[in-house]
């Protein structure tokens, strides 16, 4: 999967999670952001991007943290270094080390891959399910924003 979706659903996460009252909320929001990045990575997908362009959105993604409520900025952080760590230390770091093909993350390994590059090879699918998965981003976004934004009109009006 693309960084930049892998960073949107990082951000939708922590647009998700920002009203939680739970303590290891931090914790759980960065290993949930993991955990997602996994099943992204076993979704049918393709990369319809440069590689380059795809890290720059994706860094680009990341300033949305200055329109982020201060209290929530810490959440938003570790949300969306989550989303992408695994690619960051899979796919960067083990690139330049002299560690051969080794990976920590399971759905960065070459059988893994190579299976599902075998069952996903229809370049239509591949680009389907990264429509959905930015729409769904998009969709769930606006909706919590839309609501945020309803609450505090009501609540200004009483």
């Amino acid at each position: 999967m693309m960084a930049s979706v892998h960073v949107a659903v990082g951000i939708t996460t922590a647009t998700l999670l920002e009203k939680s009252k739970k303590k290891r909320l931090l914790t759980v929001s960065f290993i949930l952001n993991v955990l997602l990045h996994g099943v992204l990575d076993l979704l049918p997908h393709s990369h319809p991007i440069n590689s380059y362009l795809d890290i720059a959105i994706a860094l680009l993604l990341f300033s949305l943290i200055f329109f982020t409520d201060k209290k929530y900025r810490k959440l938003f952080a570790l949300c969306y270094v989550g989303s992408i760590l695994p690619d960051i230390i899979d796919l960067g770091i083990f690139r330049v080390l002299p560690v051969g093909n080794f990976k920590i993350f399971p759905w960065h390994f070459k059988a893994v891959f190579d299976l599902l590059d075998r069952t996903y090879s229809s370049g239509f699918v591949n680009m389907a399910a990264n429509i959905i998965v930015i729409l769904t981003c998009i969709t769930i976004f606006l909706i919590i924003k839309l609501k945020q934004h309803h609450a505090e009109n009501s609540a200004s009006h009483n």
